[in-house]
């Protein structure tokens, strides 16, 4: 079966996510940092795009890792039942009982 997205392409949209989540973290909270020469470019470009860069990035992560599970139940179980009820019982398990 054909899929839409490759673990490479995914894992490159992860890439871009996360250099976002820097970029928001770094650009986005001026008064975090005595860095002045952040804003030398443009402030009035700047500052939205890294609003807008930390949003995407953790709609572009949900994204990925949703269409991961989606692939692998496709993928792995016929009984999508017994997929959720074993990685359910290994996320308790894991958390739970350390």
């Amino acid at each position: 079966m054909s899929f839409f997205l490759t673990k490479t392409d995914s894992k490159i949209m992860y890439s871009i996510a996360i250099i976002l989540m820097l970029y928001h973290h770094i650009s986005g909270f001026p008064e975090w940092y005595d860095f002045n020469y952040i804003y030398s470019i443009n402030e009035a470009i700047e500052y939205p795009l890294s609003l807008c860069g930390g949003k995407l990035c953790v709609a572009i992560y949900a994204f990925i890792s949703g269409y991961g599970i989606y692939v692998s139940i496709i993928n792995k179980s016929s009984n999508i039942i017994n997929y959720i009820i074993n990685h359910l019982w290994s996320f308790y398990t894991r958390y739970w009982f350390p």
